[in-house]
């Protein structure tokens, strides 16, 4: 029996020049093979996340069955929701579109980009993030139907820099899976498994 290892305790980082990208839903993406692979031209890089980082959340709704007793006897669990909320900083063309959602966003002009605000539905997408351990492990986690659900407020202002809180719905794949997560293992292979599934 492997033994408590403060090895295996990290923190979690981006990978250096991007680490938050999102394709199409359709975007033909095979990580059977090779977890790893190298991403096609589809995946647009979302810019820097801010140092709160990528909080994942799963929400269950659950409610407790009792008996005559007053004693819980079985939990029944009617639905569960996954999330992934970040703050998007760069102001580029592919943070935009998230904020504001892909249709309301045109960057084809030469000089600017216009940015239109209105009540639209976010596309479905797919989401990768690079993360990497302490070690240098890497850890790709994939979100292969994801869509912004939510989106915070934005402070313009000297004291502040431009960035929006963005909140992804992961929603089941056709294998009923919202995230997958690759985690390299460490060389004594005893820590550090690959899973996939969250």
């Amino acid at each position: 029996m492997a033994k408590n290892n403060t090895a295996d305790v990290s923190n979690v980082k981006g990978v250096l020049g991007g680490y938050g990208f999102s394709a199409p839903i359709d975007t033909e993406l095979d990580l059977s093979t090779d977890p790893y692979a190298d991403l096609s031209g589809a995946f647009e890089n979302m810019g820097f996340i801010s140092e709160d980082g990528i909080e994942e959340e799963v929400d269950a709704d659950t409610k407790e069955i009792v008996d005559m007793n007053g004693d819980v006897i079985f939990v029944a669990k009617s639905s569960e929701k996954e999330t992934l909320t970040l703050t998007l900083v760069s102001i580029t063309d592919a943070s935009l579109r998230e904020w504001h959602g892909h249709s309301n966003v045109d960057a084809t002009a030469e000089g600017y980009i216009e940015v239109k605000h209105s009540n639209v539905l976010h596309d479905q997408r797919k989401y990768i993030f690079e993360l990497l351990l302490k070690d240098g492990r890497k850890w790709r986690k994939y979100v292969p139907n994801g869509q912004v659900t939510e989106v915070g407020s934005i402070v313009h202002g000297a004291a502040d820099i431009a960035g929006r809180e963005i909140t992804i719905s992961c929603m089941p794949d056709e294998d009923g899976i919202r995230v997958y997560d690759f985690i390299e293992k460490a060389e004594s292979g005893e820590t550090g498994s690959t899973t996939a599934g969250a």
